[in-house]
């Protein structure tokens, strides 16, 4: 005996031909598909530090630009409070850029890849999520409506039925 392994040649026609169906049916599939399951598509995961740059420097971005707002439309006098929303920015742009410095110093990468899609939706992913503290606060930045007046104190005691006289 050499050591060497023993290959029963039925199990290598098998697996060639095997091969060569998964090969046909590869061939088969819509262009579109071929493209999105090829390997070409692949990006390295040590990229991951992209969505964390892209994530503080949007976060960052929207963090000054609403303070600058806020600073704006104060009153004159006012103390600037510091609020719900910029507290949890705030919190937000702590977060990424400590995953940032894990992914700079602390991560030790292997050869690992994801879909350049995942990647594209990872960068995208984190761009967008400090909007999400956007909400509906004094200056609201998106979906501004027309402001509706309060209730008249009418209204609000259940008068203004069909036969009350409106308000001048």
């Amino acid at each position: 005996e050499d050591g060497g392994v023993v290959v029963d040649g039925d199990d290598v026609r098998d697996e060639v031909g095997r091969r060569r169906h998964r090969d046909d049916d590869r061939r088969r599939r819509p262009a579109v598909i071929r493209l999105l399951s090829s390997d070409s598509l692949l990006v390295n995961k040590r990229r991951f530090l992209h969505f964390y740059v892209a994530g503080v420097a949007a976060t960052l971005l929207l963090f000054i630009l609403r303070r600058v707002e806020d600073r704006y439309y104060e009153p004159v006098g006012s103390t600037h409070r510091f609020g719900p929303q910029a507290l949890a920015t705030f919190l937000l742009l702590t977060h990424l850029t400590r995953r940032c410095y894990e992914c700079l110093y602390v991560h030790s990468w292997g050869d690992g890849s994801m879909h350049a899609a995942g990647y594209a939706l990872g960068v995208l992913h984190y761009v967008v999520l400090p909007f999400v503290f956007l909400g509906d606060g004094e200056h609201a930045w998106c979906c501004e409506a027309e402001s509706v007046p309060p209730p008249s104190p009418n209204e609000r005691d259940g008068g203004g039925g069909a036969g009350a006289v409106p308000e001048t």
